[in-house]
């Protein structure tokens, strides 16, 4: 996972996100959550294990207030700058 702000050509079986109105550090924190993990893997199909476009658009993404999403990704860059210290 990645936040990038170039253009990109995707292949078969990739996905792009777009934050739209939303934090893109919100979103990335989100799809990188448990609570996400377990949402995706519980719309998986296929032999290979994938989600498809549809069930993905589906999926809801909670989204909390503006001054909260600042708040909260702000924990949550302090929580990995403290851990990356740690190593």
């Amino acid at each position: 996972m990645a936040i990038n702000e170039k253009v990109i050509c995707f292949g078969n079986k990739l996905c792009n996100f777009t934050s739209y109105g939303v934090s893109h550090k919100w979103l990335f924190n989100y799809i990188q959550s448990p609570e996400f993990f377990s949402n995706f893997s519980s719309n998986m199909s296929g032999i290979i294990g994938g989600v498809g476009v549809s069930k993905l658009k589906d999926m809801f993404i909670p989204v909390a207030p503006t001054n909260e999403i600042a708040n909260i990704t702000q924990l949550v860059d302090l929580m990995f700058e403290r851990l990356s210290q740690l190593e």
